[in-house]
């Protein structure tokens, strides 16, 4: 069932942005745990940032380009790619071929950065406090804060010898896989998309189930699931959680597709 929200008055700016940040948050420590909190004391004010200047540059890009759930896959892959090859360096583990661990780079970007970071947060956000798309843009100074704030925090990864580092090759590939993918999301977003009517959000009952359970579990992966340490490629995490969140996340982006392709429409964020 997918029904419009009515009388829900759109909420400030940042708020949407805090609560894609708190959901993605709580994601990161359903992996590692809260036992994590005392292992790398000062590891949440780091993801804190990055959550913020990330969310903050994809709603502005949601606003400036009338983006839907498609487009935000694409644009997630860009973002994620750049993410999980500079700053968690997980895209260049062993396996690889061409310098790249492509079952590392499709699923994470597309199961965590695109399904669940991307189109699954923002329809929460959306959800709790809808999106007022008349809100105040980024203009070129907040774009190159956020561009440098990102650069810091790559050069701040990159200088750990923990970090596996490109190897030409990899990077080459890279830079192809990130090229393409924004040639891709200029062809699919239409120049005048900026002066299109703003989307309706819909709601629907089984996403909202969809994001309750997700939410529940991972709270309860985050307190619970803290027994077994270990070291996965540069993350300290939990290993059941890490099967457990890994085996969920794959089974609710097959649930998200089914539904959109059952209800033959897109999912509102």
């Amino acid at each position: 069932m997918t029904t419009p929200i009515r009388g829900h008055k759109p909420g400030g700016w940042w708020t949407l942005i805090l609560i894609a940040t708190g959901f993605n948050l709580l994601f990161e420590y359903a992996l590692r745990g809260i036992n994590n909190l005392q292992t790398q004391p000062y590891l949440p004010v780091i993801l804190t940032v990055i959550y913020l200047v990330y969310f903050t540059m994809l709603e502005d890009l949601i606003v400036r380009f009338r983006l839907n759930d498609v487009h935000l896959m694409v644009i997630t892959f860009f973002f994620g790619t750049v993410y999980i090859s500079f700053i968690s360096g997980v895209a260049f583990i062993s396996p690889t071929a061409a310098g790249i661990n492509w079952g590392r780079l499709l699923y994470i970007n597309l199961i965590w950065w695109g399904a669940l970071q991307g189109v699954l947060t923002f329809y929460i956000a959306n959800r709790l406090s809808l999106r007022d798309w008349g809100h105040r843009r980024l203009g070129w100074i907040g774009w190159s804060v956020a561009i440098l704030v990102n650069l810091v925090v790559i050069r701040m990864f990159q200088r750990s010898e923990l970090i596996p580092k490109a190897r030409p090759t990899g990077l080459i590939a890279v830079l192809i896989v990130l090229a393409a993918t924004l040639v891709l999301f200029r062809l699919m977003v239409p120049r005048t998309a900026s002066q299109a009517a703003p989307p309706e959000f819909k709601r629907s009952l089984f996403l909202d189930g969809l994001a309750a359970l997700t939410t529940l579990f991972f709270l309860f992966a985050a307190v619970f699931l803290t027994f077994d340490p270990i070291q996965a490629g540069t993350s300290n995490v939990n290993a059941a959680s890490l099967r457990l969140v890994s085996i969920w996340t794959a089974v609710l982006a097959v649930f998200m597709l089914g539904y959109r392709l059952y209800s033959r429409r897109g999912i509102s964020v």
